[in-house]
């Protein structure tokens, strides 16, 4: 199992247990080793960017990584 940062609601944001994803072919799959938040993300996390619906996985870019 994994963990994921979900964004439930504007400014409710859950660590939630998720399934380990499988990598496919041509894909990989990483371990984040850190992260940062852009001024996307808190629009986002305010609830005052228009083209996200959510719930959303909230983390998406801005890391630093370890592949497995």
């Amino acid at each position: 199992m994994t963990r994921a940062a979900v964004l439930q609601a504007p400014r409710r944001l859950e660590l939630l247990t998720r399934p380990t994803p499988v990598a496919r072919r041509g894909e990989a799959v990483v371990r984040v080793a850190a992260t940062a938040v852009c001024h996307t993300d808190l629009e986002i996390y305010t609830g005052r960017h228009p083209g996200v619906r959510l719930p959303v996985v909230s983390i998406r870019s801005r890391l630093t990584c370890r592949s497995r």
